[in-house]
């Protein structure tokens, strides 16, 4: 399996996860990826699987369960380079992420501190359709870094009181960036800014705020010690009433990260934190060493601005992929089940084009449309037939939509390459 090796904790009360078509977790080369967590746990009444209590009593039993996962990998909290926070639109209180995002009040116990001490991590918190068992408030994923070296928080403040901001990215358990080693990872940036009176403020349309945030990962990527051209993955999470526009965002990708684009991920939320916020936007980053660009035989980039693939040190990062047929470039007639092995036919594409293989995927994220779910678990089980007992680390969370209306579903791939 190329040096992966499959997370199997000795002590796991919530579930047979034997039985999965995935990976708790999955580590190579020292980089940790943990499947997303909910607080689903079996029933031993039912055997059904459910999920129980509020939005905070949920984190609590979710940020358990990914402390369990990490001593069972051998790492340590202080590895924590980044998380993904992907919380359902119905059902808890809106803007609150409870104990994973915020500290606690001054009477209560530290519960992030419970888990993780005072090591934090950029997050990326998104309101999305739903979760695959609908009782989920919130689901995340998590990335360490257990190689030796030193992490280091990247927070530049911004503009006009980057003292104010600093302060505010440290009352939570939030911080811009994180540069361990050779890679700089960041949080998902908002375009919001603050005025010299302490007042919140954002641009008003999808290109003014893309641009805005563009602005923003300049400086957080200087402060870290890279550019632009070191950019390896972007990921953009739009507002459906952005949807329209996405396309007028292409020339700012052009004027801030060239024409060696990054590999990228485009998914519709059905919320961000704030209602005039329309996008948010996040990126990975590897200083160093030389970009190469994969494009597999078949595919069609021209007038993209973003990469099928994207390989710099020993990482490469395939690009969200749908079921696209790549003679002409649709998706595939068919459920979300033959869309889903024609993903993987694609990705498979990338993969041998940049000099790996499905052995050495540690990671994918599937984003399905709401209308994928009754066949999702046969589509999920497509994963063996590409896999085999070599499974990556998974996400799936329910999207409003895809950005394109004939998919059901994207998948976006990570691999450690040897």
């Amino acid at each position: 399996m190329s040096g992966k090796r499959i997370i199997k904790p000795s002590r796991w009360t919530y579930f047979d996860y034997t039985k999965l078509p995935y990976s708790l977790a999955v580590e190579k080369d020292g980089l940790l990826f943990i499947s997303g967590q909910t607080a689903e746990r079996e029933d031993p009444a039912t055997g059904k699987m459910v999920c129980q209590g509020g939005l905070d009593e949920q984190t609590l039993v979710m940020m358990e369960k990914h402390k369990a996962l990490i001593d069972a990998a051998g790492a340590r909290p202080e590895h924590l380079v980044n998380r993904t926070i992907f919380r359902a639109a119905a059902g808890a209180p809106a803007i609150n992420n409870g104990p994973f995002f915020n500290p606690a009040p001054p009477d209560e116990p530290p519960s992030w501190e419970q888990f993780f001490g005072k090591n934090y991590a950029p997050g990326t918190g998104l309101f999305m359709q739903g979760n695959l068992n609908l009782g989920a408030f919130i689901c995340s994923d998590l990335t360490l870094d257990m190689r030796p070296g030193e992490k280091r928080y990247i927070n530049p403040g911004f503009p006009p009181e980057p003292d104010k901001a600093i302060q505010f990215y440290e009352w939570g358990t939030n911080r811009p960036g994180v540069s361990k080693n050779d890679i700089l990872w960041t949080a998902g940036q908002a375009p919001w800014y603050f005025d010299s009176d302490w007042n919140a403020g954002c641009p008003p349309t999808l290109v003014e705020q893309t641009r805005f945030l563009y602005e923003k990962f300049e400086r957080i990527l200087s402060e870290g010690g890279a550019t632009m051209d070191d950019v390896i993955m972007t990921r953009d999470y739009i507002l459906p009433a952005a949807r329209p526009y996405y396309r007028s965002t292409a020339d700012l990708r052009r004027e801030f990260l060239g024409e060696d684009f990054p590999a990228s991920t485009g998914v519709v939320c059905v919320a961000l934190f704030a209602p005039e916020w329309l996008i948010e936007i996040n990126m990975v980053a590897v200083k160093g060493g030389r970009k190469e660009l994969v494009l597999a035989e078949k595919a069609r980039a021209r007038g993209l601005t973003f990469m099928p693939g994207v390989k710099k040190g020993n990482l490469l990062f395939v690009s969200g992929m749908t079921g696209n047929d790549p003679e002409t470039g649709r998706v595939v007639v068919g459920d979300v089940v033959a869309q889903t092995r024609q993903t993987y036919e694609n990705i498979a594409a990338v993969l041998e084009a940049g000099g790996a293989s499905f052995d050495d995927v540690v990671k994918v994220t599937d984003y399905i449309d709401e209308a994928a779910l009754p066949d999702y678990a046969r589509a999920a089980e497509v994963r063996r037939e590409y896999f085999g007992d070599s499974l990556p680390a998974a996400t799936t969370t329910v999207c409003n939509r895809l950005l394109d209306p004939n998919a059901l579903i994207e998948i976006e791939a990570i691999a450690v390459i040897d």
